[in-house]
């Protein structure tokens, strides 16, 4: 005991001033964390866990503020609810709206609802009625919203629940969603019903006069019956949001925009910076600046910042295009003056350059003085390879054939990036195949080993049709960046698919192992310029081959196809593991692939003024990474200022995906060892780059990926058994089942490789195999040679507290794993880092508990003071 209250006094006297100072000014549980950052890869795993989901559940209680029984609570980004015995107000910014329950019935016998008691429990609030009970609860990114109706109402038809609605953001109605759309909007949606037995009832939500009403098909239901809708919202930015700066007319904000991780960048390349009109400039924004998930402003770069006013005055469409990655941001000045006009300049900045998080800038590049060059008319990065198009240069004596120029970081100076080698337009042979005007690298796109050209004009036979280049890094030797495949137009069955000037490759992107390429003025029948996009896979067809796999032309949210004249689908095009977006002249389109079938690729949501903000005029650039993208709206009128611009930020929503598009992510399998039982809690699948995986599990001896997911669970066992769970992955590659390896991820010490088992369900931990997933679960030989881009399902078996858990708790598996290539991957071997000895761990947890109730009771202090005034 004395070492404990020891330990809680040494650690408090540092500690505890730290995070009352930080948790008085914020509402975030994101700056409660960071004030324990400095000792926090010291507590435990367990431990940590534990703290984490206390200060969450703080932050998300639900507490009295006045005397008028006002209960409220602050949610991630900002949005608050306040509820009283008449309403309940969902809040964010100056924006919000209300809810107030009215009736309770069907058809004509509608009866009205009473006055309801408050009943706060932690996170949950619930408004207790005679026969029911409303609820709210706080998960954090969400509120959700939901009733339990004890008993049936009488009469024919639909069960109706009736909600008065008012507020400053106007309901649309959004397929099965409500939309409060305003300056700040809010997504209601999402909404299921069940009986008591757990049977689905068919369910829908609709606004009319001025109410929002629930529909339930009861007519089978066993009651009590529970209907629950959830309340999220979305994101805008603009160049006034959080100080970012004065909006401008002409100044197109959102013109291209870009995200790495938990930053966004934004180009507003007409902005006039001081007196030099259409100088440019770009906006970056974190994650959880000023509260978990806010998107908020942290900086403003414009050619000033590169060299003051000389360099800014020389510099037009600062920001014409923009790449980001991890810790370095590049924006292109394709019309910067150097010494003659539009030669073109490229502006590196970097996070920590200058101070911590100032994202200040290292370096310009340049490559030509010659006049119209128009060096950095395409820029694109990832990790430490940096590609910059210059589409007019002349090659071989052919005019404006085009080149690329590929930097890494120059190991002398940092923050800085020299040049490797150039890249012209080739063909699989290896042979010149230069054409006048083929604008070769029109577009970039680059992953951590392939990088992928556009040349939009490319001639195919008679046609200017365009195509696209792939290269590889070690194509031919090592870091020989070497031709690899040339790709045109192809329909789903693998027929050329070429028209004639439709700018195939005018918009391209890459993740892992899949290529998506934009064709905006592609015709469909007699709609000229309707547009459509393809996405390749790299072993499909063969090892390197980066054969088609899905064809997408503009859908509604039910799969109708949506294609109109002049849409421009394809304009611009991202991709991020299994998500992929496509701007059109008429708004936005989010997909998703099957994890059954790479071949499978279903709308997820087509997202157009309507679903976001009248007269928003979506689809300038657009911009994917993870569960969160972004669309920008260059031409948005702002504060009555035409084309001053706007982006939204969204996540993507949770909704019942299209017939084979169900994200398995991480399962138990169906067979399981005698004796042990599985309940999975969380599943998770993290789109990541090699870096990112290595800097963020120590894992720096481990070899290359496939692809890019990372697989994460946290599961409920039988204690000390062994489980066994898997996951479907088409990114295997075309290879030896037994050169595939599965990596175990730590966050203190070197990565372990799971052992390929002789045979299905091994009886000890740490061994994997692989079934193909569409032949009912047979066992793949580890001699036999995959197909390339076909599913398969990996398998992998794990013990409760066993050498490959990560969790220390009794009972609870976590897990982080991802595919990756033989060897390298250390087995085992002693920890890295300061991690505290075991026996330290309910002192650490104490530690952390008492922690967490001080900065609960700081945030509860400052939440009050903010809703005296509310």
């Amino acid at each position: 005991m004395k070492k404990i209250t020891f330990v809680i006094f040494l650690f408090g006297l540092f500690a505890f001033p730290n995070i009352c100072m930080a948790a008085l000014p914020v509402q975030s549980i994101a700056h409660v964390e960071s004030s324990l950052k400095c000792g926090w890869e010291k507590v435990p795993q367990d431990a940590a866990s534990k703290i984490q989901m206390h200060l969450k559940q703080e932050m998300c209680r639900f507490e009295q503020q006045t005397d008028y029984s006002l209960s409220s609570s602050i949610l991630d980004g900002g949005l608050s609810l306040n509820v009283n015995k008449y309403d309940t107000r969902f809040k964010r910014g100056n924006s919000w709206f209300s809810l107030s329950l009215h009736s309770v019935g069907r058809g004509g016998v509608m009866l009205n609802s009473a006055e309801p008691t408050l009943n706060p429990d932690g996170s949950k609030l619930s408004l207790i009625r005679k026969g029911m009970t409303e609820w709210y609860v706080n998960r954090g990114a969400s509120l959700e919203h939901g009733m339990v109706l004890n008993e049936k109402p009488k009469g024919a038809g639909l069960l109706n629940v009736a909600f008065i609605t008012s507020g400053n953001l106007t309901p649309i109605q959004d397929g099965q969603d409500i939309v409060f759309i305003g300056e700040d909007s809010m997504r209601y949606a999402g909404i299921k019903a069940w009986d008591v037995a757990g049977k689905d009832l068919s369910c829908s939500m609709s606004v009319a006069d001025g109410k929002l009403i629930w529909a339930v098909d009861d007519s089978d239901a066993a009651y009590p019956v529970t209907v629950d809708p959830t309340v999220t919202y979305v994101k805008k930015v603009t160049a006034i949001s959080a100080g970012a700066g004065e909006p401008q007319e002409d100044a197109f904000f959102g013109h291209e925009v870009a995200i790495s991780g938990n930053i966004i960048a934004i180009s507003a390349y007409g902005k006039t910076v001081g007196t030099t009109v259409s100088a440019g400039a770009v906006y970056l924004f974190s994650k959880n600046q000023g509260g978990d998930n806010n998107w908020g402003f942290i900086k403003k770069t414009t050619a000033a910042d590169a060299g003051g006013d000389r360099e800014l005055q020389y510099c037009m469409k600062f920001g014409e295009g923009i790449a980001l990655s991890g810790d370095t941001l590049v924006v292109a000045c394709p019309s910067k003056d150097i010494g003659n006009p539009w030669c073109g300049a490229v502006y590196v900045f970097s996070k920590d350059q200058g101070h911590a998080d100032e994202w200040g800038f290292s370096q310009k590049i340049t490559n030509s003085v010659s006049a119209n060059s128009r060096f950095g008319n395409s820029v694109a990065m990832c990790g430490d390879v940096l590609v910059i198009g210059r589409m007019t240069q002349w090659v071989g004596g052919v005019q404006q054939a085009g080149i690329a120029y590929i930097y890494t970081p120059n190991p002398g100076v940092p923050n800085t990036w020299q040049l490797l080698k150039s890249i012209t337009a080739q063909t699989e042979a290896g042979t010149p195949d230069y054409r006048r005007g083929a604008s070769f690298s029109k577009s970039l796109a680059v992953s951590e080993n392939t990088i992928i050209v556009g040349a939009s004009n490319a001639e195919y036979g008679l046609s200017v049709a365009g195509a696209v280049y792939i290269y590889s890094k070690d194509a031919g030797s090592p870091n020989n960046w070497g031709i690899v495949k040339k790709i045109v137009a192809r329909k789903d069955n693998g027929d050329v698919d070429v028209q004639s000037r439709v700018m195939y490759g005018l918009s391209i992107d890459i993740s892992g192992d899949l290529a998506i390429v934009g064709a905006p003025g592609y015709h469909i029948g007699a709609k000229s310029s309707a547009g459509t996009a393809y996405i390749y896979s790299k072993d499909k067809d063969g090892a390197d081959e980066w054969g088609i796999v899905k064809k997408l032309v503009a859908q509604k949210d039910s799969g109708d196809e949506y294609s109109f004249k002049d849409a421009e689908f394809g304009k611009k095009v991202s991709i991020s593991g299994d998500l992929a977006i496509v701007a059109s002249n008429f708004g936005a389109y989010l997909y998703s692939k099957s994890q059954s079938d790479v071949s499978t690729w279903g709308i997820v949501k087509a997202i157009g003024d309507k679903e976001i903000e009248p007269l928003a005029g979506l689809g300038e650039g657009v911009a994917i990474c993870g569960d969160d993208y972004v669309i920008g709206s260059s031409g948005k009128t702002e504060v009555n200022l035409a084309n001053a611009g706007a982006a939204y930020i969204l996540t993507t929503p949770n909704v019942t995906k299209p017939s084979g598009c169900a994200d398995k992510t991480v399962i138990a399998t169906e067979v399981q060892p005698a004796g042990t039982s599985v309940l999975m809690n969380s599943v998770a699948k993290r789109v990541k780059t090699t870096k990112e995986v290595k800097d963020e599990h120590q894992t720096p001896d481990m070899d290359s990926i496939l692809g890019a997911n990372v697989y994460e669970f946290t599961a409920t066992v039988t204690a000390n058994k062994i489980a066994y769970f898997g996951f479907n992955s088409s990114s295997l590659g075309e290879r030896a089942a037994g050169e595939v390896n599965l990596f175990k991820l730590f966050p203190d010490k070197p990565s372990k490789s799971f052992t390929y088992s002789s045979g299905k369900n091994p009886e000890s931990e740490g061994y994997f195999w692989i079934t193909d997933e569409g032949n009912s679960g047979q066992y793949i030989d580890p001699k036999t040679i995959l197909v390339g881009a076909r599913t398969y399902t990996v398998n992998y078996a794990v013990k409760d507290n066993g050498e490959y858990d990560l969790n220390r708790v009794l009972g609870v598996i976590t897990d982080p794993v991802v595919p990756g290539t033989v060897g390298g991957a250390s087995s085992g071997g002693s920890s890295s880092g300061c991690v505290m000895n075991p026996k330290a761990d309910l002192s650490m947890e104490l530690l952390g508990l008492l922690i967490v109730a001080l900065g609960g009771i700081c945030l509860r202090m400052r939440r009050k003071i903010r809703f005296k005034n509310y």
